[in-house]
């Protein structure tokens, strides 16, 4: 069961590392979501904490606007796709960090569009493990 938890230690938090992935992370976008993302080999160069990135650790931040909806709507949204996330996150390549933005037309609305989603972003982007593929 450990290798689904989402732990606090999975999660970017750190406004320094938010700000290197907008500059210098690579951009993919779908219909519903925008994403940024980097692999470990950038991270190393970076001057961050010994905890923030290692070879299998896989990060996720999520930036969710006012945009979207109300607070209902935006914190059904944020549980949707880290519950998404925990579950596929082995699937990913090893030390991916993730930023993902729902943008204000966001209709996903069941856990089934979310995987779907995240699934097509991670195929666009390239960091879905091909062993992994089902």
């Amino acid at each position: 069961m450990n290798e689904f938890s989402f732990q606090k230690s999975l999660r970017i938090k750190k406004r320094k590392l938010f700000d290197f992935m907008f500059k210098n992370g690579k951009k993919t976008a779908t219909k519903n979501l925008v994403m940024w993302h980097i692999v470990s080999d950038k991270y190393e160069q970076q001057s961050f904490s010994k905890n923030s990135l290692n070879y299998r650790n896989i990060k996720l931040g999520l930036v969710v606007s006012r945009k979207l909806g109300n607070a209902v709507k935006r914190n059904k949204t944020k549980r949707l796709l880290r519950e998404a996330f925990r579950l596929s996150k082995s699937a990913l390549k090893d030390g991916a960090g993730i930023i993902i933005y729902p943008l204000s037309g966001c209709n996903l609305e069941t856990m089934e569009q979310t995987v779907q989603e995240l699934k097509k972003l991670w195929l666009k982007a390239g960091i879905y493990n091909e062993e992994a593929k089902k």
